[in-house]
C-alpha cells in the first residue's frame, strides 16, 4: 500500500487554505479601514481641542501663540475677527504638517499635501466640509456663521456614501 495524499485530498486542502486566506484579507481590509476612520476621528478631536484651547487662552491673555504655515511660532492679539481666528487655526494645523490617515504621504492630488488644504503652495484652506470623494481623512475649519466655527472631518465612503464628523464651537 502506497502512503501519501491523493490529488483530491491536495485540492481540498488548497481550497480550504484559499477560503481562509480570502476571509483573512477581507477582515484585514475592514480592520485597516476602521483604523483610518479612528485616526481621522482622533485628528478631529485634537484639532477641536486645539481651537477650544486657543479660544480659552484668548479669554485669559492679550496675546496667543500659533504656528505659521512653516511651523514657526507666532503670536496674535486677542479678540481677532472670527475670520482672522480661523485663518490662525488653519495656519497652525498646516504648520503641524499633518496628512490624511487614508493617504499619508501619497495624496490623490499633489496639491493636497496637508490634512486641511486643497492647494499646498500657497495653502488654500477649505471653506466647507471636505466633500470630494477622495478627501477621506481631510479636515476643514471654517465659519458656519458670525458666531460659530465648524470643524468637519470626512470619514470616508466605506458605507457607499460620505460620512462626516463635525464639531461646532461658539466664537466668543
Amino acid at each position: 500500500m502506497k502512503k501519501g495524499f491523493t490529488l483530491i485530498e491536495l485540492l481540498v486542502a488548497v481550497a480550504i487554505i484559499g477560503v481562509i486566506a480570502a476571509v483573512g484579507v477581507v477582515s484585514f481590509n475592514k480592520f485597516i479601514e476602521s483604523s483610518k476612520i479612528a485616526a481621522t476621528k482622533e485628528n478631529h478631536n485634537s484639532i477641536s481641542n486645539l481651537v477650544k484651547t486657543k479660544l480659552s487662552q484668548c479669554r485669559l491673555s492679550k496675546t496667543v501663540e500659533y504656528l505659521d504655515t512653516n511651523g514657526g511660532k507666532r503670536t496674535y492679539n486677542c479678540r481677532p475677527t472670527i475670520d482672522q481666528f480661523i485663518n490662525y487655526m488653519n495656519q497652525t494645523v498646516y504648520g503641524m504638517n499633518w496628512s490624511s490617515p487614508f493617504y499619508t504621504s501619497n495624496p490623490p492630488y499633489g496639491s493636497w499635501c496637508r490634512v486641511n488644504v486643497t492647494n499646498c503652495q500657497p495653502p488654500g484652506y477649505m471653506r466647507s466640509c471636505p466633500t470630494h470623494s477622495e478627501q477621506s481623512g481631510y479636515i476643514s475649519i471654517f465659519k458656519l456663521n458670525n458666531t460659530t466655527i465648524r470643524i468637519c472631518s470626512n470619514l470616508g465612503r466605506s458605507t457607499g456614501s460620505t460620512k462626516y464628523f463635525q464639531t461646532d464651537i461658539t466664537y466668543f
